[in-house]
């Protein structure tokens, strides 16, 4: 936890300022605009081929329609949900916790539920750094954050305050969420 008196972070060298709290983190840039492009092409794709499906097609069976429509649909609706997601998701760091905010869900850790963090680097197309973030309890789910913004001070010193995590420990929560859904 940070101490009010100081507001340095136990077992840390990092000191947090309390005015630079809560931060909030959005995509944006490069990662937005390819979730934008990539949603709104997968809406008009897949409404078009509903349309299609229904009056152009030569005769189908009403199985047939409700299968090509469906699909069809389907991308539309996660396309939908592309854009959704790059506009309403949201990473907000407060002094003593953080939260990982999307369209349908909120995922909070306090400091105290914390256990540490592993950062690495991911080739999608573009490299980006990842960190994840290991709670104490094996119940829980670690939280994977995806640099797909840009980072500020504020976000750089509260990373640097959670200690990382040894090999084993991310050997283990893999194990223990192996099938799980």
């Amino acid at each position: 936890m940070i101490s009010s008196a100081s507001n340095e972070v136990p077992g840390s060298q990092a000191t947090l300022s309390q005015t630079e709290y809560p931060a909030t983190f959005r995509t944006e840039g490069f990662w937005l605009a390819i979730f934008l492009l990539l949603g709104i092409v997968l809406v008009a794709a897949g409404l078009a081929g509903v349309k299609y499906t229904i009056h152009f097609t030569p005769p189908l069976t009403r199985f047939q329609e409700f299968q090509i429509g469906g699909s069809c649909f389907g991308f539309a609706i996660m396309g939908a949900l592309l854009v959704a997601s790059a506009l309403k998701s949201r990473l907000v760091i407060n002094a003593d916790s953080i939260e990982d905010r999307g369209v349908f869900w909120t995922r909070r850790f306090t400091r105290s539920q914390i256990a540490g963090k592993k950062t690495y680097t991911r080739d999608m197309g573009a490299y980006v750094k990842t960190t994840v973030i290991y709670p104490i309890s094996q119940d829980r789910r670690p939280m994977k954050i995806e640099m797909i913004f840009k980072p500020t001070a504020a976000f750089d010193a509260w990373m640097a305050s959670i200690p990382d995590v040894d090999e084993s420990r991310v050997i283990s929560t893999k194990a223990n969420w192996k099938g799980r859904v």
